[in-house]
């Protein structure tokens, strides 16, 4: 929750940091994922690559979106701000696909 609040706070305050909105969306689509499993009694995975391993196993639906905002959060981290500018509303299509199948899922 703390990572979308500063992800929506940054949207309404600073536009200006797509890349810092796309790093917290990731983090925060990352939280989720991670607290769907532990209430499902499954060990929260300590690297992207078993993340992506027990995403394929339990969760394929959302591996796609998944590691595409990874990319994105990846490349505004590491590759700058020119590198997602344009980019936001990828992210914010991917974190719904993401938030929306994991509800989809509890059902």
């Amino acid at each position: 929750d703390r990572n979308f609040d500063a992800c929506s706070h940054m949207e309404r305050e600073s536009p200006k940091y797509v890349d810092w909105e796309i790093t917290t969306m990731f983090y925060s689509a990352l939280h989720l994922v991670s607290e769907y499993l532990a209430r499902r009694g499954v060990d929260i995975p300590s690297s992207h690559r078993q993340m992506n391993k027990v995403l394929s196993l339990r969760l394929p639906h959302i591996l796609k979106p998944y590691s595409l905002l990874l990319k994105l959060s990846w490349n505004a981290r590491y590759m700058g701000y020119d590198s997602v500018k344009y980019c936001k509303s990828n992210a914010v299509e991917y974190y719904e696909q993401i938030k929306d199948g994991l509800s989809r899922t509890d059902k």
